[in-house]
């Protein structure tokens, strides 16, 4: 597969835009058992909107290794006028390899230091424990909680609210 050029990316993934005829990978990901439970299922047409949205960014995340896909990421807020964006959906398809952590260390640069922000946020099922540990080792603080705030598989769920600051970000 051939990669088209990378929004940013690291030796291991890179992160490039999304295009239509990555949709299915997308969609498939979203409604796998895997990870249903924590996010919104969007339709192609909602990516679609997302993919030609000025305030958004659908990427793909790029394994360099394999040379295939491995994930996706939403990010929304890019016109914010107090520089705060929004992590919206982050999967990872193959779990367990270090491909989230290695995402999230490229979203924080790519936040911080190209587009200039000063505040990266994300909502998080509060039963998605791993998530929320992956998230806090990466920096993110806790900021409270919005109980009930959605409803998966015909329960409601508490979400999470994480961020991190521009000066509590490095480099390490």
């Amino acid at each position: 597969m051939k990669m088209q050029t990378p929004v940013i990316e690291s030796e291991k993934i890179a992160l490039i835009s999304t295009t239509e005829a990555d949709l299915d990978f997308v969609t498939a990901l979203e409604i796998h058992p895997q990870n249903r439970g924590y996010v919104m299922n969007y339709s192609k047409e909602q990516h679609l909107e997302v993919m030609h949205s000025s305030d958004e960014q659908h990427l793909i995340i790029f394994d360099k290794g394999t040379n295939e896909k491995a994930g996706f990421v939403i990010l929304g807020g890019l016109n914010n006028r107090y520089r705060a964006l929004e992590l919206r959906r982050i999967i990872i398809d193959k779990k367990g390899k270090g491909l989230g952590k290695e995402t999230l260390q490229l979203i924080k640069k790519y936040c911080f230091e190209i587009l200039q922000m000063h505040r990266l946020w994300l909502d998080v099922v509060d039963d998605n424990q791993k998530a929320i540990y992956i998230y806090a080792s990466a920096g993110f603080k806790n900021e409270g909680l919005l109980r009930e705030a959605v409803i998966f598989d015909g329960a409601y769920k508490n979400l999470k609210i994480m961020a991190i600051l521009k000066d509590e970000y490095s480099t390490e």
